[in-house]
């Protein structure tokens, strides 16, 4: 074998050797932050920073969960705090405030000499994080898209929705945060988009008291115009909901059945026993058999109108015709109204604390 071909295979095999895989890593990373709070529940600080700091600095930037760097910068800056390196724990605390301004060293874990380094360290980093729907549909002029906003301290922002080369197209708001805030935006600045489709780019722009510019989040907002969906027609109702209107059969039945018994009253004594001969009453009971057999008949004679029946197939299909004209009036509506599909990419930040 070639020299040529030995070094290309062992810089190959060095390559492998120096790359784990992402799901290793990030096991890796994880193991560390567990070791570092382990060390820190048995008051090593120097050990607990030293796995803390291995963890977040990790071989890729994204070996280390939402929540492990949380928990991480926590006790990152708890330990530094109590290793007499108090700068050092105001720079953990301010990172972990840009990581996520809703974090908070929880107090029945950490003395009050923690939790109080790292309210400054929130005061003074002035930072908003923004939460909305990485994939959505509006209806415009109807719908609102949202985004929430989660301010690290007091301060002022401005919120806005620029082109690509920062002109701001319009602002959504500007004035002081504190806490929490939603703000929407309603699609009508679409009119700029080619062939239906573009970007926008969502700003937050983060104030100092002095009004300076100290943290700007942009998130791009790919969109796409598109005719809005429709609704089905309701289907029309099956013969199954509806109730007989007319008399059909029930009548002849009453009459046969009342007639029959009428004859079997009379007739039968005699058939049962030879030389016995009907007597009047059974007579009268045979005829009003019969009669109310006729009566019967005219009561659901075939063809008679059934008024119950009739008014609540009446309320059946009028139920149907305002369900069908309301999806019409609908439809018509959304007929002239488009639809902007809206696609959130990742965020660039520029200037703060990272």
């Amino acid at each position: 074998m070639s020299l040529r071909k030995v070094a290309i295979l062992a810089a190959l095999g060095a390559g492998a050797a120096s790359a784990p895989s992402a799901a290793q890593d990030s096991s890796a990373a994880m193991a560390a932050v567990a070791s570092g709070v382990r060390h820190y529940q048995r008051l090593e600080y120097d050990s607990a920073s030293l796995y803390l700091r291995r963890a977040l600095a990790g071989v890729s930037g994204d070996s280390v969960t939402v929540a492990g760097r949380t928990q991480a910068l926590t006790y990152l800056g708890a330990s530094e705090l109590f290793r007499g390196r108090r700068d050092s724990a105001f720079a953990a605390f301010r990172r972990l405030v840009v990581q996520n301004p809703r974090a908070r060293p929880d107090p029945l874990v950490f003395p009050p000499e923690v939790t109080t380094i790292y309210d400054f360290a929130r005061e003074a980093t002035k930072v908003v994080a923004a939460e909305m729907p990485r994939d959505t549909s509006i209806r415009l002029g109807t719908d609102r898209y949202r985004a929430m906003l989660h301010a690290s301290s007091l301060h002022q922002i401005i919120v806005s929705l620029e082109r690509e080369d920062g002109f701001t197209v319009r602002t959504l708001y500007a004035g002081p945060i504190s806490d929490t805030m939603q703000v929407f935006w309603t699609g009508e600045d679409t009119t700029f988009l080619a062939n239906d489709s573009g970007r926008l780019v969502f700003t937050v722009t983060s104030l100092s008291n002095a009004g300076r510019q100290v943290r700007v989040m942009r998130l791009p907002l790919d969109l796409v115009l598109g005719p809005q969906d429709t609704l089905p027609t309701p289907p029309r109702l099956p013969d199954s909901l509806f109730l007989p209107e007319h008399e059909t059969g029930a009548g002849f039945r009453s009459l046969i059945r009342g007639a029959g018994v009428g004859v079997a009253v009379a007739v039968l004594p005699k058939l049962v026993s030879s030389g016995t001969s009907p007597s009047g009453s059974r007579y009268v009971v045979a005829g009003g058999l019969s009669l109310a057999g006729f009566i019967g008949f005219l009561k659901h004679r075939p063809g008679k109108r059934i008024p119950d029946n009739i008014v609540a197939n009446q309320e059946l299909r009028a139920g149907w015709a305002a369900q069908v004209q309301m999806t019409t009036q609908e439809n018509a509506i959304r007929v002239l109204q488009k639809r902007l599909d809206i696609h959130v990419g990742p965020p660039e930040i520029i200037g703060g604390t990272q």
